[in-house]
Order: structure tokens, then sequence, then C-alpha cells
């Protein structure tokens, strides 16, 4: 192979390679979404535990999280 294809193969891969970053992100999954809790007393203390996975391949930052 003459040298310029050489070249131009390394370089091709490169910025191919280069370019995987951009297509990452995060993916939020979440298989239980809501809960309904049973009628209690008032007055209470309940608690419940949300499980959620990020099956992407980037960082999956939580900035912010409130009851709804």
């Amino acid at each position: 192979m003459p040298l310029k294809s050489i070249s131009f193969i390394c370089f091709f891969l490169i910025f191919c390679l280069s370019a995987l970053p951009l297509w990452a992100k995060p993916i939020l999954h979440v298989p239980e979404r809501v809960y309904t809790f049973d009628t209690l007393p008032e007055g209470s203390i309940i608690t419940h535990r949300f499980i959620f996975h990020n099956t992407g391949d980037s960082e999956l930052r939580i900035l912010k999280v409130s009851p709804g």
C-alpha cells in the first residue's frame, strides 16, 4: 500500500473514533415509576425505595430530586 493510503486510513480511523463520545448519552431506567401506599393513620411515617439504573454509555448526573 502506498504511504498516502495508509495515512488516509489512519486519519479516517482517528476521526471516526474521536466522534464516538459525541453520541454517548445517559439513559435513566426506572422500572417502578409510581408506588401507591395503602391507607394509613395520620402521622404515620412511611418509606419506599425507588431503584433506578443508568443504562446509557455516559455518566448520569442527578442534580435535583423532589417529591411529587
